[in-house]
């Protein structure tokens, strides 16, 4: 049994350390979205950020979502330049939030990973 549970912590650690998305560091927080950017990332052309300001610290973060291609057009048209929007995510870096969901208030959702961080968009 003492076998096992040492493999366990092993392969946990070396998932998180090969992670992007640390379910340890998760952290919920209010942001007022600044602006959006398409970036290449993961073998994506349009993988979209949010650069947001925390509402209680008011330090600035940038929020990685996911390609361009999984958002409908109603996240766009819902999420504006100034909502105020609820994120649960990965900290990851000191201003950097790989995001797992995002609210706008009750009015809408959107999952973009598993709670294990998982991207849903690369669900088969």
């Amino acid at each position: 049994m003492r076998k096992r549970t040492l493999l366990s912590f092993i392969i946990l650690s070396l998932l998180l350390l090969f992670s992007v998305y640390n379910p340890l560091r998760e952290v919920k927080r209010n942001f007022i979205v600044l602006s959006f950017s398409n970036v290449s990332m993961y073998g994506q052309k349009d993988f979209v950020l949010i650069t947001a300001k925390d509402e209680k610290e008011n330090k600035i973060f940038i929020l990685e979502i996911s390609p361009r291609w999984f958002l409908k057009e109603e996240f766009f048209n819902k999420i504006k330049l100034n909502s105020t929007i609820k994120v649960i995510g990965s900290l990851t870096k000191e201003n950097w939030i790989v995001v797992r969901k995002i609210s706008l208030g009750e009015v809408y959702s959107i999952d973009l990973r598993t709670q294990e961080g998982f991207p849903l968009w690369r669900v088969k």
